[in-house]
This record gives C-alpha cells, structure tokens and sequence, in this order.
C-alpha cells in the first residue's frame, strides 16, 4: 500500500513536453455530448471516473484513448484525431519503502457531434482478458453537476479548471 501520493497537473497542448524518460501509465478521457453531457464509468455502480486506462505495450496514447473509450462506453471515435490533449497529471507514489514510483497520466477531450441519447453506450467492449475486479460494468452521461457529485475529487481539481477554462462544456 501506498504511503503518500502526489499529484501535480500540467496544463499543456503538447504531448513533446514530456519526459520521455518517464512512462505513460494511464490516459483518460473527457467525452463531451452536444448536449453537454460527460461519459462516466464505474467497476462497481459507486465509484465513477472518466473512460481510460493502461497503455498497452507499444501503443501511442492517443490509440489508447481511442480504445480505452470505446471498451469501456461503446462509442467508437473514427480515428484519433478528434481528441484534444490538453494536459496531464505527472504523479509520484512513494511507497511504505520509500522507493519512488513515477509516471504520467493523459488527459484529453473530444466534442461529440451527437446528443448523448444517440450514443450506444455499452460496456461490453470491455477486455474479458481483465480480472472481474477491474473490468467496467455501468457507463452512463451525466451533466458537469452530477458528473462532481459522482467523482468527488473533480470540484476541487486543476483539472478540472483547465477543461472549464477550455470552456468545452459551455
């Protein structure tokens, strides 16, 4: 177990500022309906985030976001092009040891052209290869005011004031 977790959110556009000594370890994303709903997922009905995970071996973050978003919510993006990186949370765990561990993780956007009650939403791209634990099971739209009671840490997050300053849920 983790003794102490920091986290420190970069806003950039520019995926060449990263340390590419550093690995990715997570990519998420921000999928916003035309009218103004987010895309949320949860293992277990009570706890919620945003659609992403783990890059897999070789992959480009951005193939990551295109496929982590469509397992876990059923949309399917036509390619990667539509997504908007817009920063990233550069994260060091240090362990009980006190052996650091320190990765990245992405996020993006992507403006939907459709409401979010024309989205197939499903779970069932989700990898049956994963352990029943950590596999998606609910996806769901919320507004922006659901979407911080479902994920309390988002309110008071840098994060999310660099979406609002993006002013991509307006």
């Amino acid at each position: 177990m983790p003794s102490n977790i920091n986290m420190k959110w970069i806003q950039t556009s520019s995926l060449e500022s990263l340390d590419p000594a550093i690995p990715v370890r997570q990519v998420y994303v921000w999928f916003i309906t035309t009218n103004k709903k987010i895309l949320i997922v949860s293992k277990d009905g009570q706890s919620w985030q945003l659609p992403g995970g783990k890059p897999d071996t070789g992959e480009a973050p951005p193939q990551t976001a295109v496929r982590e978003l469509y397992e876990e919510t059923g949309v399917r993006l036509e390619d990667a092009s539509s997504l908007i990186f817009f920063g990233y949370n550069d994260v060091i765990i240090v362990e009980e040891d006190g052996v650091e561990n320190r990765f990245f993780q992405l996020r993006y956007y992507v403006k939907s052209a459709s409401p979010s009650f024309e989205l197939p939403l499903t779970t069932e791209g989700e990898d049956q290869l994963q352990v029943e634990e950590d596999k998606i099971m609910h996806v769901q739209a919320v507004d922006i005011a659901q979407a911080k009671e479902l994920i309390p840490w988002l309110e008071k997050s840098s994060e999310y004031d660099a979406i609002e300053a993006l002013q991509v849920l307006k």
